[in-house]
């Protein structure tokens, strides 16, 4: 329990939900996409940094998927020692990632 709620002091909502978040993280956007953010997580019940860290997840995730996609293409299009190579180094890349 957070200090001062067990002798009944006021306890604002960011005491409740310490997040370890401890970095500033300021920029400027358009009213719109501040209005479609803010609707995301007053919807979700999330806070603003929370939405912003799912679409870095996601963007993260997308890029990654990418990235094995255009592995895929360049291997199937590569030569029988080209593919071999590439092989290992995916498998490597795999046990590495695990």
């Amino acid at each position: 329990m957070p200090k001062g709620i067990a002798n009944g002091d006021k306890v604002d909502g960011r005491t409740l939900k310490a997040t370890g978040r401890n970095q500033q993280f300021a920029t400027r956007v358009t009213k719109e996409w501040h209005e479609k953010v803010k609707g995301i997580a007053e919807r979700d019940g999330l806070m603003l940094v929370e939405v912003l860290e799912r679409a870095v997840d996601a963007y993260e995730r997308e890029r990654e998927g990418l990235a094995i996609d255009r592995f895929i293409s360049v291997l199937e299009n590569a030569s029988e020692e080209e593919r071999r190579q590439m092989e290992a180094i995916a498998a490597a890349w795999v046990r590495q990632s695990d």
